[in-house]
């Protein structure tokens, strides 16, 4: 537990430092000023997207093996069939 724990950590870490979501925060920090506020609420958002997307996945393979990663997603690619199926059908 305490192995996973650190793991978790470790991944979040990476995540904040990752070389791109840094390199889009500089960014949009340095030509904060220049926007206006929606595009500054955009650059709040994407940023926040990059770096939640990463930990997650990042946590994810903490988390799960790959045999489980292939299960999830062939599950979550079930359920995207069958709402669109009922989306298409009207049922």
């Amino acid at each position: 537990m305490l192995s996973t724990a650190t793991a978790l950590i470790e991944a979040t870490e990476q995540s904040i430092f990752d070389e791109e979501v840094m390199g889009f925060a500089q960014a949009f920090c340095y030509h904060a000023k220049d926007l206006d506020e929606q595009q500054f609420a955009k650059s709040i958002y994407v940023y926040s997207c990059m770096l939640a997307s990463l930990a997650v996945d990042k946590a994810m393979k903490v988390l799960l093996s790959e045999n489980e990663v292939i299960d999830l997603m062939n599950a979550i690619d079930e359920l995207e069939t069958m709402r669109d199926e009922v989306m298409n059908n009207g049922e």
